[in-house]
């Protein structure tokens, strides 16, 4: 029915930095914080598709968000309102989408 929500688990596409998604990659960076516009849940996935100079450079990178924090729950009243804290652990890797 119109309105009703796909079902879970969503994957996110998300833009990130050269440093960020090597350092994500290599498992340096286990976790991810976001403006929280995308409803991000455990079981969700994030697609990390490197961005360098104002273009993507095809490689990506996919990982499980494992755990999420957000304003307003425990340790949340470190985080803006708006923003989402989310642990992640490696899917799989792949060249490209």
């Amino acid at each position: 029915a119109m309105g009703e929500k796909k079902p879970r688990p969503w994957v996110h596409e998300i833009k990130c930095s050269p440093a960020e998604f090597d350092a994500t990659r290599k498992g340096r960076k286990p976790f991810e914080l976001r403006v929280d516009d995308r409803d991000y849940q455990a079981g969700d996935y994030l697609v990390e598709r490197e961005f360098d100079e104002g273009a993507y450079t095809g490689r990506t990178f996919m990982a499980r968000v494992t755990y999420t924090i957000r304003h307003g729950e425990r340790y949340g009243e470190l985080l803006a309102p708006n923003v989402v804290a989310m642990g992640l652990h490696p899917y799989r890797e792949s060249r490209s989408i």
